[in-house]
């Protein structure tokens, strides 16, 4: 009983150290990720312009149908940002000016197909997954499409569509991954 009860406090221990050094490395420029949606890793925040092919942090709208399924479904841990979730660290895809589909089959940009954007139709117990409306869509000059084909299936623009610029935290640059 007292080896259970040691090994929970270092558990325990470990969790508090992990979030206060993510704490930490927040408030000095820091990201720490350790989803599937972009490499694990420690990521730097750096003064650059939002543009295509920028990673960003960014809090998805809760307002968003896709996202407040998420928000009710508890797929994402809790966080700082408006509907109590983490930032996300995405890629933008496509700017204002752009023309995005999202379809069946995936996401295309300017009439390019992107690869590993197909958009899973349920989740992991088989529920239907709410998505953007399947269509066209012109971005505004504060709209951009936020997505992370590193895995498939990534909560991203696929399902939520496109973003508002002003849900963008920072730009950042990988600093050391696993």
């Amino acid at each position: 009983m007292r080896a259970v009860r040691a090994f929970a406090r270092l558990v325990g221990g470990l969790a508090v150290a992990a979030a206060v050094t993510a704490m930490v490395a927040g408030l000095v420029g820091f990201r720490i990720n350790l989803t599937n949606s972009v490499p694990a890793g420690i990521y730097r925040v750096v003064a650059a312009p939002v543009a295509r092919g920028a990673l960003v942090s960014v809090c998805l709208d809760p307002t968003n149908t896709a996202v407040r399924e998420a928000i009710a479904r508890h797929y994402f841990p809790e966080g700082p940002c408006p509907g109590r979730l983490l930032p996300f660290l995405k890629y933008v895809e496509a700017v204002g000016g752009d023309t995005v589909v999202l379809g069946d089959a995936g996401v295309s940009v300017n009439g390019q197909a992107v690869p590993n954007t197909a958009a899973v139709k349920v989740d992991w117990v088989g529920r239907p997954i709410a998505r953007a409306a399947r269509g066209t869509y012109h971005l505004s000059a504060t709209q951009v499409l936020l997505l992370a084909t590193h895995r498939p299936g990534s909560f991203d623009g696929r399902y939520i569509g496109p973003s508002e610029t002003s849900s963008i935290q920072a730009v950042l640059k990988p600093i050391w991954l696993i």
